[in-house]
């Protein structure tokens, strides 16, 4: 449970200097100071004093906030956490995310952080996001769209911790969070190169994959944004908002109770959605916000077409709990399937 709400208003000012714990490129806790640039209606946007991002982009995240990741996210999944006894969420921007430099941008986008919700070492005890300032400073111009799309993403995570803590599954909580970009006019449909490639992967190499497992790659992102927009295209961005701020549960009997089926079926209808998106006549199987295969109407990143899902010929294959495995025959004959509870076979 995260720490009750201060009673104390804050009273940051323009030019306030603050020190701040952040986590750096190299995953060490190093403290910074960083000076107040922009203030908005519900954010602070403090820059580190290491950082050559000036006023004029500092107002430029605090106007993005304002005018679009705040009203989305909270429209969309519910009500941040409030720890600070401050209506404003602070936004830190700095290049420690980025090994310390802002000439060739890399690495992680941004983050939140749940220690910050509690007192204790290393916790800046705010409701605060981070993001990568050399992606803002020196990126191209792809770069400053992911970078804003951070806001919304990370936003979500706050909202996220604020009903459900550290207990929903990641899988879950990630694909809400690449639906907060969606939904905030970044993301798949809206030319983000980043939500491509992600899809782009798992779509390339779609073996074995869990999705109640966490993977730290393009593919874990993949799949749990896929998984998400599916639940939104059939049962709408209510049942979103509901899996996230209905109520303090967490994973499949959370999102079976909020979609209303059971979740071995809602599994099942994803698996066969993403091969037969954009083919069947079933709008069981299909996807509205996105097209599985080729360029949603010249929407994606560059125009660029997405391959559906590639099937190889398998001789023999491992199946995880919540996984799948898309195959193909490689010639005449026979094949056997063994296991327990297995959902479903589809043959194409």
């Amino acid at each position: 449970k995260r720490a009750e709400k201060k009673s104390i208003q804050s009273s940051d000012y323009l030019g306030q200097e603050e020190k701040f714990w952040v986590v750096d490129a190299d995953d060490n806790d190093v403290q910074i100071t960083a000076t107040l640039k922009a203030i908005g209606e519900y954010c602070y946007i403090y820059v580190d004093n290491n950082s050559s991002a000036t006023t004029i982009q500092a107002q430029q995240v605090a106007n993005e906030w304002d005018g679009t990741s705040y009203p989305s996210v909270i429209s969309h999944f519910g009500e941040p956490t409030d720890v600070d006894g401050d209506d404003h969420i602070y936004v830190l921007l700095s290049p420690a995310l980025n090994n310390g430099g802002e000439t060739s941008p890399s690495g992680t986008y941004g983050y939140f952080y749940s220690r910050d919700q509690y007192p204790g070492p290393y916790s800046n005890y705010k409701d605060i996001i981070y993001l990568n300032s050399a992606f803002l400073v020196a990126g191209t111009s792809d770069d400053k769209f992911e970078f804003f799309a951070t806001l919304p993403h990370e936003f979500q995570h706050m909202v996220n911790f604020n009903y459900k803590g550290n207990d929903e599954n990641t899988t879950f909580d990630e694909g809400c969070s690449m639906m907060a970009e969606m939904y905030a006019g970044y993301g798949l449909p809206n030319g983000s190169q980043y939500a491509y490639n992600v899809v782009k992967v798992f779509e390339i190499n779609p073996v074995n994959y869990s999705i109640t497992e966490w993977y730290y790659n393009k593919t874990g992102y993949g799949i749990s944004f896929l998984f998400m927009c599916y639940i939104n295209d059939q049962y709408g961005s209510a049942k979103i908002k509901q899996i996230v701020s209905g109520s303090s549960n967490t994973g499949t009997g959370n999102i079976a109770n909020v979609v209303g089926i059971p979740f071995e079926t809602l599994y099942k209808n994803w698996v066969i959605a993403n091969q037969l998106d954009g083919v069947t006549g079933d709008s069981a199987f299909i996807y509205t916000s996105i097209d599985m295969a080729g360029t949603f109407g010249d929407r994606y990143y560059n125009k660029q077409s997405l391959p559906g899902i590639q099937t190889g010929s398998l001789s023999s294959a491992s199946l995880k709990p919540w996984g799948v495995n898309y195959m193909k025959s490689g010639g005449n004959g026979s094949f056997s399937v063994r296991g327990s509870n297995l959902g479903a076979l589809l043959f194409k």
